[in-house]
């Protein structure tokens, strides 16, 4: 119990101590991203960002880890086309948008637990992705993702 308290406690205050942003602000600066139009290059189409369009659709989708208070149980988000972002099975952490850009993945999220709310952006740089397996750094810490079906 003091585990998931003290867990509970240490997310609540990750989510407090990062740039702040406005839902609003990423919502149209992802939309903005998304509507501009795609460049041909080398058989490989890019943004106007520079991020390869079929390495952005691989994020589509249901991503998951092991809880790590509960091994029987797993945890995660999935990541829409439309940059929208939901959870899967974290009650006090809603994900709401999401984007990527530069080999970073920004993801926009309410805590509503602990006597905290607020709105944030959690930034991970993306180590590799392919169609099962997700790998993201989050501050020298490797977060290991699996595509849910």
């Amino acid at each position: 119990m003091k585990k998931s308290i003290m867990l509970s406690t240490l997310i609540g205050s990750s989510l407090i101590f990062t740039a702040c942003t406005t839902m609003q602000n990423n919502v149209e600066s992802e939309t903005a991203t998304t509507s501009e139009a795609s460049m041909s290059s080398n058989d490989s189409t890019v943004t106007s960002e520079g991020a390869n369009v079929n390495e952005i659709s691989k994020l589509y989708g249901n991503w998951v880890e092991k809880n790590p208070i509960n091994d029987t149980e797993f945890q995660g988000f999935r990541l829409n086309q439309d940059l929208s972002a939901s959870s899967i099975n974290m009650e006090t952490l809603q994900y709401q948008s999401w984007s990527y850009q530069d080999n970073t993945l920004s993801l926009v999220a309410r805590s509503i637990g602990n006597k905290v709310s607020g709105v944030d952006t959690l930034t991970y740089k993306v180590i590799s992705v392919d169609e099962t397996t997700l790998v993201l750094d989050n501050n020298g810490q490797q977060l290991v993702f699996k595509k849910q079906q």
